[in-house]
């Protein structure tokens, strides 16, 4: 028993230590007094060339309730690929209300591999989800 427990403390240690396969870092910038810019930097570390990434960028109240959501799309299929260890940056404008509590939050909705024909979505606790 006391083996099986040790074992089991062990693989977890091991398995939550794995790195993420995206690092996602989301900006706010305060422009003037009506403007806001959100910048959503992704980093690309699956080991794969990425040809699709898109996703949504939410705006939440301090309850955790969505004002508005838009579409961000950081590589298309026309673009150039998004290699191992690179960065896509891209940035929207919203507007700014002193008496809100701007909170921001991106979800990877789209992922599609070089070479590969398969859809994924991506969230930070499941991992990649083949959704096609």
């Amino acid at each position: 028993m006391k083996i099986l427990m040790i074992a089991f403390f062990i693989s977890n240690i091991i398995f939550s230590n794995q790195n993420s396969l995206f690092n996602i870092d989301t900006r706010i910038r305060v422009v003037n007094e009506k403007t806001l810019y959100v910048v959503v930097q992704i980093d690309n570390k699956t080991g794969r060339r990425i040809s699709q990434l898109k996703g949504f960028l939410t705006e939440l109240n301090n309850k955790g309730d969505i004002i508005t959501e838009q579409k961000i799309i950081h590589v298309n299929n026309r673009d150039p690929l998004l290699d191992l260890n690179q960065s896509s940056i891209r940035a929207l404008t919203f507007p700014f209300k002193k008496e809100l509590d701007h909170r921001f939050r991106y979800n990877i909705s789209k992922i599609v591999f070089q070479n590969d024909s398969r859809e994924f979505i991506w969230t930070k606790n499941d991992g990649l989800i083949r959704i096609n």
